[in-house]
């Protein structure tokens, strides 16, 4: 038998989630017949996560996604083939360069298939299922289904032909029977470049026990032998974000090889909309992208409640071009360091004002400048800029930032300009036209909005950020470059990103520095001085 067991070790004391009874031992072991095979001891002693100072963590997930093991067993079988051509006689499941999940399907070549031939453009949720099922009546799904590749092969010797087609697949998952789920994870692509310095570390060690036995009638020679590996490594950081006590990490799967790979392990099952959020927060802190693959549920005692693999949306790949550049410090000694107090610290802030300031679409607009052309990024960053403006009037009652007039003294200059429009002798079309432009009259230009909103964070920018500022519209409004011009307006991009990060860290006190990356070295500067001036 081979064991395996992964701890996370911090500076100190030893903790672990939550309080259990002392030296809980137990041993988690995924079902052999769906191919996972490690099996995990655990270690829970007592510890308030309130006060956490060090980290024992024991691991006894996967250390990445296995939904190609699972269904590529002998256990599955494809039951109803949806939309595609079927009955389907095999079938395979990867994922393909591009992280999306690939079925490759084999019918008979005379399978029919009962996909809806949608008109050209049209527009629609995928909603088309395939089915799994194993021997012991367990199924799986395949949803979002949609062939993109098939053909017909004949063979003219024997006479036969088969269908062979492949097929984008949106998410594919499972729920196993009798299985209480008590922990999860969630996996990631982009976690990591090699850059981080972990806070937290985690051992591994493995056990194989080999047992000789010569035999000779009623005589019997036993011989024993066992074999150990460890392997240790400062490559997690465990936290609690709003009561949700997590592990982030860094997976060094032996089965899927794979640059970047990472998780973020949950005490107890949690909510979508709650991992979501922490991803998002996550992501922003460590200034990188974290591109969500999939999660899975298991039990204390090992068992596999669940799995979910989807399909990644990875913005055309760029994000992997782009370097890990968190908006704050995470730490002050090391280039990387991964500080747990400072990074916690972002985390729980973002994490806290997330609904308020609805931040999953302003993360949307943040990450998708990331990634944009040079010549478009400052557009996608001022339209994140002006949503977190809205969102902090919102929020704050200052609806005065967005005006000219107070409340009371537009509402009689309204009334009189309505009275002037009704005794003005213009045509209905006219008074109609010019009514629905009465409003606008006193909303305030966008230079004293933006002046006004940054008074009221106490945010000074420079003369370097408020000309990126009025230069921002410049490629929505397709004005040319002037000779040269392209150094300027990739300088400007960056100064607008360390706008948006200065104003959403003080909206949020996540923290009181952030980095500046338009200048050289990449300084840090504390929230309330600008960026100075270059030659």
């Amino acid at each position: 038998m081979i064991g395996k067991f992964a701890v996370c070790v911090g500076g100190g004391e030893t903790a672990i989630f939550g309080h259990l009874p002392e030296c809980l031992i137990f041993v988690i072991c995924v079902d052999a017949v769906q191919r996972l095979a490690h099996v995990a001891l655990i270690v829970w002693r007592p510890y308030n996560w309130s006060s956490l100072t060090a980290v024992e963590v024991v691991m006894s997930v996967c250390e990445w996604e296995q939904f190609e093991e699972i269904l590529l067993s002998s256990r599955y079988r494809l039951t109803d083939s949806g939309p595609l051509y079927g009955p389907v006689k095999s079938f395979s499941i990867k994922r393909n360069s591009k992280h999306q999940i690939i079925l490759s399907t084999i019918s008979a070549g005379n399978a029919k298939t009962s996909e809806v031939e949608w008109p050209p453009g049209t527009l629609r949720v995928n909603t088309d299922v395939v089915y799994f099922e194993d021997y012991l009546g367990c199924t799986a799904r395949a949803v979002g289904v949609i062939g993109f590749d098939h053909r017909k092969t004949d063979n003219y010797i024997s006479g036969g032909s088969v269908t062979k087609q492949e097929s984008i697949v949106g998410h594919i998952e499972a729920t196993f029977p009798n299985v209480t789920v008590d922990m999860q994870v969630d996996w990631f692509i982009n976690m990591d470049d090699g850059s981080l310095l972990w806070p937290h570390s985690k051992r591994v060690e493995e056990e194989s026990t080999r047992t000789v036995r010569w035999i000779s009638g009623n005589d019997e020679l036993i011989l024993n032998s066992s074999d150990n590996m460890v392997k240790s490594g400062s490559s997690c950081f465990a936290l609690s974000v709003a009561g949700n006590d997590i592990i982030i990490g860094r997976s060094h799967s032996e089965l899927n090889e794979g640059p970047k790979r990472g998780y973020i392990l949950y005490k107890k099952e949690t909510p979508d909309d709650v991992r979501r959020k922490i991803k998002d927060c996550v992501s922003f802190a460590l200034g990188i992208y974290l591109v969500y693959v999939g999660t899975a549920g298991f039990s204390k005692d090992g068992g596999l409640g669940y799995f979910k693999s989807i399909s990644a949306y990875t913005i055309g790949d760029r994000v992997f071009e782009i370097y890990r550049s968190p908006a704050a410090p995470l730490g002050f000694t090391y280039q990387g360091e991964l500080d747990p107090a400072l990074t916690s610290r972002i985390i729980n802030s973002l994490f806290d004002a997330y609904d308020q300031y609805r931040f999953e679409d302003v993360f949307w607009q943040y990450w998708h400048a990331h990634c944009a052309p040079y010549h478009a990024a400052a557009v996608h960053y001022g339209a994140a800029i002006e949503s977190l403006q809205k969102r902090y009037i919102e929020v704050s009652g200052k609806l005065s930032i967005g005006s000219i007039l107070l409340k009371k003294d537009w509402r009689e200059l309204r009334k009189k300009i309505i009275l002037l429009l009704d005794s003005g002798g213009f045509s209905e079309s006219e008074a109609k036209l010019l009514s629905q432009q009465i409003d606008n009259l006193n909303r305030a230009p966008q230079k004293v909005v933006m002046e006004r909103f940054l008074d009221s964070l106490d945010i000074p920018l420079g003369a370097l950020e408020l000309s990126a500022w009025q230069q921002r519209n410049n490629a929505a409004h397709g004005n040319e470059l002037v000779e040269d011009g392209h150094i300027d307006v990739i300088r400007g991009s960056k100064l607008l990103r360390i706008m948006f990060d200065r104003m959403i860290l003080k909206m949020t006190n996540a923290s009181d520095h952030y980095v500046d990356y338009y200048s050289p070295t990449f300084p840090v500067r504390r929230l309330t001085e600008a960026v100075p001036a270059h030659d």
